[in-house]
């Protein structure tokens, strides 16, 4: 090989050399147009989802917690009809709903209010009679009598052997006769009328 072919091959050499290695484009997959959709759905759906979910959870109002009942449930399970008894929060100063007076069976449930340290109301809770039943009571017990409209019915006051007597047939299935001293106040008694309610 002369010096000139030498020469020449050296200066290829050289010049493949310093060329760089050509540029790879990276593989690039196309996403299919029905695929790009259903990925787009989706993700849709997961924010508007998430969207209603915190919508709730900032909204929801807590359960207020149920009141406990008086009653003890032993006696509850075996009445035949709904008790009712007033609410012993709500009563007149003073006027308290005996916890420990309630007693009965399948045919009535008895319990009293005490106030004024040894002066009772004495309350009886019985099955609802009749409409024509309640109207023979009423003319031959407490022929005169006032009326009065409470949540829980209408309550017909009135005076029996001696006492202040109540006669209170429940929107249920209930009735209510309750007895008091003659001089109790007519305005607390209401109030206790005011506040009777059944679980």
């Amino acid at each position: 090989m002369d010096e000139l072919t030498r020469q020449r091959l050296a200066k290829a050499a050289k010049r493949l050399s310093s060329q760089t290695s050509p540029h790879v484009a990276p593989i690039v997959t196309p996403v299919k147009p029905g695929r790009a959709k259903k990925i787009y759905f989706i993700a849709g759906a997961f924010i508007f989802l998430a969207a209603i979910a915190v919508f709730f959870l900032a909204n929801r109002k807590t359960p207020s917690p149920s009141r406990p009942s008086a009653v003890p449930a032993t006696i509850r399970r075996h009445a035949k009809f709904a008790i009712f008894y007033p609410e012993a929060s709500k009563l007149p100063n003073g006027y308290i709903l005996d916890a420990h007076s309630f007693s009965g069976n399948d045919q009535a449930v008895v319990y009293s209010v005490t106030y004024n340290t040894d002066q009772k109301i004495a309350f009886t809770v019985q099955k609802k009679p009749s409409e024509d039943e309640l109207k023979a009571f009423y003319a031959n017990q407490i022929p005169i009598r006032n009326e009065a409209k409470v949540p829980a019915g209408t309550a017909a006051i009135g005076v029996l052997n001696n006492q202040t007597f109540v006669s209170l047939p429940t929107e249920s299935d209930a009735w209510l006769l309750i007895t008091a001293p003659k001089d109790i106040d007519q305005n607390n008694l209401k109030r206790v009328l005011q506040v009777i309610r059944t679980d």
